[in-house]
């Protein structure tokens, strides 16, 4: 008799299972693309951010250009000094020979308005870009513009320089509007009116009147200043051309060098060694700060900021004339703070116009120990996220022309 076998059955317990290694590869395999998602959107969102960031930028700095070329900034018989004084009495008189200008009027009424009068005691170092800070070898003027109808008032010159609400209109980019949350089904647009509130448009029922709108309300981050700096070489020798560059800040500090609520100053100051390229190393002395942490937010430039080398250029031989040289480059990488041979030192690569080491402070004296004799003048300052540079003609740098020299 045949005997029929019948094919051994799995225990029940293996029927449609899984086993423990299977279910921790899953877990693993589920963990790993839940934080591939999670960095995606940390990563989308911080280029979301530059991107806006870059464009508002972009933006403020040529509207910027063209607002000083509308409202005839670029006069030099309408700039005023920090004390109140005309730089030009006349557009017969010409412009100091190689001197460089910054076009500042929003910090310069922020500082006065906090002081209280003009002139005063910061007026020396507030007349300068940078104001001053220890080590300052080279700096430009730092200057007002007259926009009063009656420029002659001494009551308009003082206003100009000490009410910062007039310059906030002008020099602070207006694009960041603000938005009323309370009802997001449709987000209305805040405005401010003439009673100094903010009300947001259009009115539902239910809302309380308090005045009458103005203009849009915007959050005020991005400002500007501008520097005319005068181009070097000249060529021909006769003509005289300027680098006009529109400088944006985001969240500028607005506080004094000396005030005792900033951790470091707004604009500071360092040496510049040039290593090849494009590649720097900052330094300051250990003593110009009271520790490391101090040191880094000191030389933190990051990367997409900017920073302005100056330096000083022989002009003329016979007579002997020499002119200062200011130019701005974008930061590409910037290194780790280290601290050496009682010095702090960071390790920056720029990106920029050319520069000629001739312009250089030293070319052969090695102030800082790092084994690097080139040096020149470096000034950091902070949240600078744009320069937009034109080169203008004597003849067109204002309504009326710069002499040539």
């Amino acid at each position: 008799m045949q005997t029929v076998t019948r094919p051994r059955s799995s225990p029940a317990g293996k029927q449609g299972g899984f086993s423990l290694l299977e279910v921790l590869i899953a877990m693993f395999i589920l963990t790993v693309g839940m934080l591939g998602i999670a960095a995606v959107v940390v990563i989308g969102n911080m280029s979301a951010m530059r991107a806006l960031i870059a464009d508002r930028t972009a933006t403020v700095g040529r509207n910027a250009l063209a607002e000083v070329r509308v409202r005839e900034w670029l006069d030099p018989v309408r700039w005023l000094t920090v004390q109140g004084a005309p730089v030009v009495s006349s557009r017969d008189q010409p412009l100091p020979l190689g001197e460089a200008f910054c076009i500042d009027p929003l910090y310069i009424a922020q500082i006065n308005n906090q002081q209280g009068a003009v002139p005063n005691a910061r007026s020396p170092d507030l007349g300068r870009f940078p104001y001053n800070p220890p080590g300052t070898a080279v700096s430009m003027v730092r200057i007002s513009v007259n926009i009063a109808a009656n420029p002659a008032l001494p009551a308009n010159i003082q206003a100009i320089l000490m009410n910062p609400q007039i310059w906030q209109r002008l020099v602070v980019g207006e694009d960041d509007l603000v938005f009323d949350p309370s009802r997001l089904s449709r987000p209305r647009l805040l405005f401010r009116t003439d009673t100094g509130a903010a009300v947001p448009l259009p009115t539902l029922p239910g809302d309380t009147a308090s005045g009458n709108p103005l203009y849009a309300d915007y959050q005020g981050m991005y400002s500007w200043m501008v520097t005319v700096v005068p181009q070097v070489p000249r060529i021909p020798s006769g003509t005289q051309k300027y680098l006009v560059s529109a400088v944006v800040f985001r969240d500028r500090s607005f506080l004094w060098r000396d005030d005792p609520t900033a951790e470091v100053p707004g604009e500071r100051v360092a040496t510049a060694n040039f290593l090849g390229g494009g590649d720097l190393r900052l330094s300051i002395p250990a003593s110009l700060v009271t520790d490391a942490a101090q040191a880094e937010e000191y030389l933190k430039i990051p990367e997409g900021q900017y920073i302005l080398l100056a330096g000083r250029a022989v002009i003329s031989n016979n007579p002997p004339l020499m002119q200062n040289v200011f130019l701005w480059y974008r930061v590409v990488a910037a290194g780790d703070v280290i601290n050496q041979n009682q010095n702090y030192f960071r390790e920056v690569t720029v990106a920029g116009p050319d520069w000629n080491i001739a312009w250089c402070l030293r070319t052969n004296n090695d102030t800082d120990g790092d084994g690097v004799p080139v040096e020149t003048q470096a000034v950091l300052c902070t949240n600078v996220y744009g320069v937009y540079t034109e080169v203008i003609d004597p003849e067109v740098l204002s309504r009326s022309s710069f002499p040539a020299r």
